[in-house]
């Protein structure tokens, strides 16, 4: 008998489609971006390799002064130890 009328008050909105054009746009920003994205992400990877390959070359350098520095500390105590040496020969001779 009765019938309920349904009144939508607000406009209901209808999805517009994208054109051809927009999507092509979007799309080629994506990949322009993925692109930039890659040569960031190599060159980050270059520069970490670098500095690794460097920090190993340090330590390798590191560790040859402190080889250098013990060879020099062995150089001097031979030197004198070889003058003690000779310091007893003289004296022994002297008497």
């Amino acid at each position: 008998m009765y019938n309920i009328v349904d009144i939508n008050l607000l406009p209901v909105k209808k999805r517009k489609r994208m054109s051809k054009e927009n999507r092509q746009i979007i799309t080629i920003g994506i990949i322009l971006l993925l692109i930039v994205a890659l040569f960031y992400g190599g060159l980050k990877y270059q520069l970490y390799t670098k500095n690794t390959h460097l920090e190993d070359v340090n330590n390798q350098i590191a560790a040859l002064k402190s080889i250098e520095d013990t060879l020099n500390l062995r150089n001097q105590l031979g030197a004198s130890v070889f003058s003690y040496e000779s310091t007893i020969e003289r004296l022994a001779i002297s008497q």
